[in-house]
């Protein structure tokens, strides 16, 4: 894997051999893509907002449906948790996701808002 951001030109072989950021930046890229924005994979991407601000989902149904499309991922035998806790707001409710991923040597946690 190739990380752009450290290469200052498309000749550097700067290369990331690391199993963890590897799943770590396909989640980050889920989180962080709109549904319906990766040409040729309507199904890549999230909306969770969308049920934030207009539905009184659960946390259960939320913690599910985050956890399926996590599942689609190439998750190099890594198992990832999740666990959502909704705050109440005015116009809107707030979501706390904390992601969970683990494997044989490494593990990680990494909390998502969305508001």
């Amino acid at each position: 894997m190739i990380d752009f951001a450290l290469s200052n030109k498309l000749t550097d072989d700067i290369v990331i051999n690391h199993d963890l950021l590897y799943v770590l930046q396909q989640i980050d890229l889920l989180f962080n893509t709109d549904l319906n924005a990766v040409l040729g994979d309507e199904n890549f991407g999230s909306n969770y907002d969308d049920y934030v601000y207009t539905t009184g989902i659960s946390n259960f149904a939320l913690e599910n449906k985050i956890q399926s499309d996590i599942n689609r991922l190439d998750l190099l035998n890594f198992s990832v948790s999740v666990s959502v806790s909704l705050v109440e707001g005015t116009q809107r409710d707030i979501a706390f996701i904390d992601i969970t991923i683990s494997g044989d040597y490494d593990n990680y946690t990494k909390t998502y808002v969305i508001n």
